[in-house]
């Protein structure tokens, strides 16, 4: 890169170069020239870039800009330095809808509201549910109510025909003929140009529910709101509660127009004796209490009643043992840790310390066969084993050998077990 010198080397020839520095270019090699309000200078190197200066010919920078967009007389204009263009508000069309879906879930209680060519809302009205008995419905001519209302006694609406006929006056067909709506009943058919009617693409852009008041709010685009008030649906004072029982309390419910029920449930209990250990059950129906001994009575039980009324084992227990190999190493322990002290001693640690000193030390040593090591060139083959230095937090462990009394005790490292026992 430095040098521009290519070299190019063939499997086992010889390598050649070449100078490319005729090939380098420093940018003035591109020639660029201005026109019409552009003047360009420099000489397109990096020390001396083209610079290219445009000069506004009219002196102005702004008087090419948008200065109006509005709506007058019936058009919609946009005005610029060059003047005001336009166009009739009537080639845009218009946007006239109908709500053409307006439905009530009776499952759910959710009210469906679609607007022709748009997308449909809703809105849950289950809170203004009520059982149909606030309706009040009053025969008149030929008609006689019976029913309450409700679901379970719903209003039957009974009419008597007067002429003989029950269906001379029913429409026999309502269709869309030739660009007519027409409807047809038995004196005839009647119809009306689809083209009056206009079209009415338009949105629903308000769907409210005021919980306060209980009034809902539709709107539809670029038309005015209409209101209608739910409340005869809140009227559910035909709630009742019944069967209630005596005990805890768990829920209160209240409707409006009904005085406030506690929901209560029965109640039952588990106890213990602390000095007996016995548990006893009473179950929500008020029977006998039933009973379940934590203890056994018999004779020979070894389990007691302990302060809190469980059950408490209260004999010897082994609160430490260890199998220790002669060097003082451990080869399986529980609850301490050991330790050489020298030549047949050792110390005995417990992990936690007792509360006193009169635990049970029980002591033992490996058989050596009668080829007991000693730290003289005889070997001694009758070792014994003893235990000094008890304390809370451990003891000490010695191990000797006095050749059946006919010398002094020579202490010797030899395998041992313990085990610690804390009384009650």
């Amino acid at each position: 890169g430095a040098t521009n010198v290519l070299t190019v080397g063939i499997e086992d020839g010889a390598d050649l170069t070449v100078d490319l520095s005729s090939l380098v270019s420093d940018g003035s090699e591109t020639v660029v020239t201005g026109a019409g309000i552009n003047v360009v200078t420099g000489s397109g190197t990096t020390a001396d870039p083209y610079v290219i200066t445009a000069t506004e010919v009219d002196g102005s920078v702004t008087n090419e800009v948008n200065t109006s967009f509005a709506v007058n007389a019936g058009n919609l204009e946009i005005t610029d330095s060059n003047g005001t263009l336009s166009v009739p508000l009537a080639s845009l069309g218009t946007d006239d809808q109908d709500i053409d879906v307006l439905t009530l879930n009776g499952a759910t209680n959710v009210l469906t509201v679609g607007i022709e060519d748009g997308a449909d809302l809703t809105v849950d009205l289950s809170s203004l549910v009520s059982d149909g008995s606030e309706t009040v419905v009053t025969g008149a001519g030929i008609n006689v109510v019976t029913g309450s209302g409700t679901t379970a006694d719903p209003y039957v609406i009974t009419a008597t025909e007067v002429d003989g006929s029950v269906t001379n006056e029913v429409n026999t067909s309502f269709a869309v003929n030739a660009g007519n709506l027409e409807i047809t009943d038995s004196n005839g058919t009647l119809s009306v140009p689809l083209a009056s009617l206009g079209t009415d693409d338009q949105d629903i852009d308000v769907l409210t529910l005021n919980g306060a008041t209980n009034v809902l709010t539709v709107g539809i685009e670029d038309g005015a709101d209409l209101t209608v008030n739910l409340s005869g649906l809140a009227d559910d004072d035909d709630v009742s509660v019944t069967n209630t029982i005596a005990g805890n309390r768990i829920a209160t419910i209240s409707e409006p127009g009904v005085a406030a029920v506690d929901i209560d449930e029965t109640v039952t209990s588990l106890s213990q004796n602390t000095t007996t250990g016995v548990i006893s059950y009473t179950d929500e129906d008020g029977g006998a209490a039933e009973t379940a001994n934590v203890v056994s009575t018999d004779s020979d039980n070894q389990i007691s009643v302990g302060t809190d009324g469980g059950a408490y084992l209260n004999i010897p227990t082994i609160y430490s043992t260890g199998k220790i190999n002669g060097n003082g190493t451990a080869a399986s322990i529980y609850g301490a840790t050991v330790s050489r002290i020298n030549e047949g001693d050792y110390q005995v640690t417990f992990s936690t310390a007792l509360a006193n000193a009169n635990y049970i030390i029980q002591l033992s040593i490996l058989d050596c066969n009668g080829d007991c090591p000693g730290n003289t060139t005889a070997n001694f083959d009758a070792p014994g084993i003893t235990y000094y230095d008890q304390q809370t937090s451990g003891f000490k462990v010695n191990i000797g050998d006095s050749d059946n009394g006919a010398k002094a005790k020579d202490d010797i490292d030899l395998e041992f077990m313990f085990t610690a026992i804390k009384l009650p």
